[in-house]
């Protein structure tokens, strides 16, 4: 997808308005402003759990930049959190601390 592209740039660049230039752009394709915030929010936790502290960092600037400027639902941070706690204790196999991953994130 189109998004992922951007987001792996955002994260190479650093350059924020590139990545909610995107958004917008990618927003009339979307089925829905819930399908495309849910599908950003989603690939954000995903690269983030995993990844160092300032790619984690750097994905909740974003996700808190494109929720302001209302690009992204708050509702899509709300259900992409719960969805990451669902399968936590699996992923605590593989990234001991994804737990204190997630809280970063959400604290942004």
């Amino acid at each position: 997808r189109r998004l992922g592209g951007a987001l792996e740039e955002y994260l190479a660049s650093n350059d924020l308005e590139e990545l909610e230039s995107c958004v917008a752009e990618d927003a009339p394709r979307a089925e829905s402003k819930a399908a495309l915030s849910t599908a950003f929010v989603t690939h954000c936790f995903e690269k983030g759990l995993d990844s160092s502290a300032q790619t984690r960092q750097r994905l909740a600037a974003a996700i808190v930049s494109l929720v302001a400027k209302g690009l992204v639902d708050a509702s899509a941070v709300e259900s992409g959190a719960t969805e990451q706690l669902e399968f936590i204790e699996d992923m605590a196999i593989d990234v001991p601390t994804i737990s204190d991953n997630l809280a970063q994130m959400l604290g942004g």
